[in-house]
């Protein structure tokens, strides 16, 4: 049976089953605590994801943390690669095309405009 409760009065059950779990409840608190979990299944769901969490961080509060490895040096290229590099990024290449291409597409341009001129001229009149 799910209690339908106001959200800030949720809250504060939520809250106690914390302190429950933590133990920072006297005795007739963590009771009462337990009747509201008995009787919400939702509180118990609660409960029991919140019990799971705290055994996590218990467990890994317990396990030693390994020493992160020593920091290495910096990896540095030698100048003459570096240079090498930059003047290359620098270059900008310019397309190449064989020189009969342009020509053939500049012909083709002009064939293009006459033709839709004559049929503009053709569909004017």
């Amino acid at each position: 049976m799910s209690l339908e409760l106001p959200p800030h009065h949720r809250e504060e059950i939520e809250a106690k089953v914390t302190a429950l779990l933590l133990g920072e409840l006297t005795a007739e608190e963590a009771e009462a605590v337990r009747r509201q979990i008995a009787q919400d299944a939702e509180l118990g769901r609660l409960h029991q994801r919140l019990q799971k969490t705290l055994e996590f961080v218990r467990e890994m509060a317990a396990t030693p943390v390994e020493e992160a490895p020593a920091p290495r040096a910096p990896l540095k290229l030698s100048e003459g690669r570096r240079e090498q590099l930059l003047a290359h990024f620098k270059t900008v290449k310019m397309a190449e095309t064989a020189p009969g291409r342009t020509k053939w597409r500049r012909w083709a341009l002009q064939i293009a405009a006459a033709a839709v001129l004559a049929l503009v001229v053709t569909l004017g009149m």
